[in-house]
């Protein structure tokens, strides 16, 4: 569980460094379209028209990058973050590996 726990916050930090640090690009007709409006004729109406047009664009833009950080996230845990193969996982007592040739306890010292 710890070792779950510990891969889970490693790519949590790693895909929110990489998908939010990484410029996204959308492009929106509309905001194009405003903007040109504005450049053209800067009246307030083009204006309120552009502010809204880009609080919609950067409305997508977060949606973009936080679906970009589920599926790096989710690829990471499902790549590296796995359970561990039968032969890496601790199956015996005190974390050590399980051997039928080991003695079990101090008798096998006895005399």
């Amino acid at each position: 569980m710890y070792n779950f726990v510990r891969v889970a916050s490693v790519w949590l930090v790693i895909s929110c460094v990489i998908a939010f640090s990484v410029p996204t690009f959308v492009h929106r007709h509309e905001f194009t379209q405003a903007a040109a409006d504005f450049a053209k004729n800067p009246s307030t109406e083009n204006a309120r028209n552009l502010n809204i047009e880009r609080e919609k664009l950067r409305r997508v833009l977060i949606r973009t990058q936080f679906a970009a950080w589920a599926a790096l996230f989710a690829g990471g845990l499902a790549v590296y973050g796995g359970p561990s193969p039968p032969f890496m996982a601790p199956s015996g007592e005190n974390g050590r590996s399980y051997d039928l040739n080991r003695p079990k306890g101090p008798e096998h010292l006895m005399i």
